[in-house]
């Protein structure tokens, strides 16, 4: 933090992914013209091509998991929540990624594992299922968020990562909780399971409408505002 400070005198804007870190940018000295914003964008045009419609949510239904297989990722909360579920409906849960856990964890028969993917094929996943879940410990934005919320998917996430403050409100477009919480994540899990197709379709449409925010060009023009 010294450090910094010390060597402030050779940046004149700072580019930030959100809110946390617009607040964090200030807290360093920087004056509210010169934090710039967005940093991160999901390809809005590639996740947008997924249609929108109610028949996503007819049963069985599935959950979607994206990303390392690392205890900071929440993984092991996630497969401990999914144990505690009393009536999955046939549901199964998709696991997507790779890490240290994959080859130490137990996967239950309803568990399916695959490897990372393209974002074409992650496009694919998404309009085959119900819900994206990302119980991370720590996550300063996750732009797989972005992704999944302009793929029109209802969420669940932690209130660690920071993107949720842009894509996710609670109960408007899924469910925020807190990290390490396997009971609350467990629960979060329960309602989307059980949901009527309607509101499952309500909260597609407003994580829709949420990912319009950010886009590829905001961040350029982010970019551009200050080259001369």
């Amino acid at each position: 933090m010294t450090s910094f400070f010390r060597h402030k005198v050779y940046y004149s804007h700072v580019l930030v992914a959100g809110m946390r870190q617009f607040e964090y940018a200030k807290r360093l000295g920087f004056e509210n013209n010169k934090v710039l914003w967005p940093l991160y964008s999901a390809d809005n045009r590639l996740f947008n091509q997924i249609p929108l419609n109610k028949k996503r949510f007819d049963f069985p239904r599935d959950i979607l998991f994206v990303g390392r297989f690392a205890e900071v990722k929440g993984i092991e909360t996630l497969l401990k929540a999914w144990g505690l579920l009393l009536d999955k409906k046939a549901a199964t849960l998709t696991l997507v990624g790779n890490g240290p856990l994959k080859d130490k964890l137990a996967f239950p028969a309803d568990v399916r594992v695959l490897d990372f993917t393209t974002q074409e094929e992650l496009a694919q996943l998404a309009y085959k299922s119900t819900c994206f879940v990302l119980p991370s410990v720590f996550e300063p934005w996750a732009l797989v968020l972005h992704e999944f919320a302009a793929a029109g998917l209802p969420m669940i996430a932690t209130s660690a990562c920071g993107a949720t403050t842009q894509f996710l409100i609670n109960n408007y477009n899924g469910f925020v909780i807190e990290p390490n919480d396997v009971n609350g994540l467990a629960s979060a899990l329960q309602k989307i399971l059980q949901m009527d197709a309607e509101i499952l379709y309500t909260f597609s449409k407003r994580s829709r409408e949420l990912s319009q925010a950010i886009s590829p060009d905001l961040v350029a023009n982010a970019i551009l505002s200050v080259i001369k």
